[in-house]
C-alpha cells in the first residue's frame, strides 16, 4: 500500500489522488490509539459502533 501511495504523490508522473479512510470499525480504542500513532500520524479515529461498544474495551 505504501508503494501505491508513494506513486500517487503529486510529484510523480501520471499520479492519481487518494483519500485515506480515517474511521475504523473493528479495533478496541486502546489498540487503535497505538496503531494510529505508529502508522497514521494520529489520524485514525473510532467509528460509532466502536465508541458504543461498552466497558469491555475500556
Amino acid at each position: 500500500m505504501e508503494r501505491l501511495m508513494d506513486a500517487c504523490e503529486p510529484v510523480a508522473p501520471n499520479s492519481m489522488p487518494y483519500i485515506m479512510l480515517e474511521e475504523q470499525f473493528r479495533m478496541a480504542p486502546p489498540l487503535r490509539a497505538v496503531v494510529s500513532s505508529l502508522y497514521y500520524y494520529n489520524r485514525l479515529k473510532d467509528g460509532p459502533n466502536v465508541l458504543n461498544h461498552g466497558p469491555m474495551w475500556t
